[in-house]
């Protein structure tokens, strides 16, 4: 959706304007519907209207009876990254956190240890990014990550009022698997990536690439898993008195166990190019696992695939 270069917060939109078309009318509700979701406040007012060359404009009716009006950037079609340790201060003062080396001996790896202590991203980076994921459709995440062998912890989480999880990414060593959970009208889901081979106390660049209802997640240089979502993520998210940490759960048992490093939510960039500046594609094609060829498989006098399927997962290849 663009709308124009410079917004107001708003909630009070004109349904009085004369729209020519049904396609215009749809589209004014559906900018009206996002400068409702933005605005969280119904103190501020403005009335949407259409003009000729088809730009949106909002023009602020309260201003001349002294309320106040901000500015609320929109983002553009452009790259961003945001450091999730940056933005949510998270450094070598911080309570109950050690540096270590890492992968990239540029940025330290931390490992918490008082979960309670980890400072939570500041409001206004949270709507900026939440702002871009709806913009984008999706995001990737990028991690550097040791986790303790078959634990289960959080590498991100947005936090609703109350407590309430509206989204939680969790590395579960002990079920093998990167969980997404989430909220759709205060109903919890629950979809995963299976078989990630992640909690098992060794180095992993992870890449999970959410593009609409498309997930994916890269393990090093390989497709690990793919699923389709019931619903888009980011549509269910706010950043009304929300809050995003990194490695913190919602309960004690849900925090990261291990070290993190590099963690980045990258809004704008394809999938190859990130997965081409970590080093890999190097003939610009996905790989998928690698399947291990067959030792002592005696092939029977009837025609067989190249695989051998068994419970219905491709366990090795036969070389014919």
């Amino acid at each position: 959706m663009t709308t124009a270069p410079l917004i107001h917060q708003t909630v009070c939109i004109s349904q009085t304007s004369d729209w020519a078309t049904t396609g215009e009318r749809e589209r004014r509700d559906k900018v009206a519907a996002e400068l409702r979701r933005q605005a969280g406040n119904p103190e501020w007012c403005g009335t949407l209207m259409l003009l000729s060359n088809g730009v949106l404009a909002l023009l602020p009716v309260l201003l001349a009876l002294g309320v106040r009006s901000q500015p609320l950037a929109v983002p553009r079609d452009e790259k961003a990254v945001f450091d999730l340790f940056a933005i949510s201060n998270v450094n070598r003062q911080t309570p109950g956190v050690k540096l270590f080396r890492g992968p990239d001996p540029r940025k330290p790896a931390f490992r918490f240890s008082r979960f309670d202590k980890i400072p939570a991203a500041s409001g206004d980076q949270l709507q900026a990014l939440l702002r871009l994921m709806n913009y984008h459709e999706g995001f990737i995440l990028t991690a550097t990550l040791r986790q303790d062998r078959k634990s289960r912890g959080t590498l991100l989480l947005i936090q609703g009022p109350g407590y309430k999880r509206q989204l939680q990414i969790v590395s579960n060593g002990v079920d093998n698997t990167l969980d997404l959970q989430y909220s759709v009208e205060n109903i919890q889901n629950l979809a995963s990536f299976h078989h990630v081979d992640i909690a098992d106390s060794q180095w992993k660049n992870i890449t999970i690439h959410v593009n609409g209802e498309n997930a994916n997640l890269y393990v090093d240089c390989e497709l690990a898993d793919s699923f389709i979502l019931d619903d888009p993520i980011y549509e269910q998210l706010s950043a009304t008195n929300g809050k995003l940490y990194v490695a913190k759960g919602l309960t004690p048992g849900s925090n990261f166990r291990g070290y993190l490093q590099n963690m980045h939510l990258i809004f704008g960039s394809s999938i190859v190019d990130i997965l081409q500046s970590n080093g890999c594609l190097q003939i610009g094609v996905l790989m998928p696992k690698r399947i291990e060829p067959c030792a002592d498989v005696r092939l029977p006098e009837q025609p067989v695939s190249k695989a051998v399927l068994l419970e219905t997962e491709v366990k090795c290849e036969i070389g014919l």
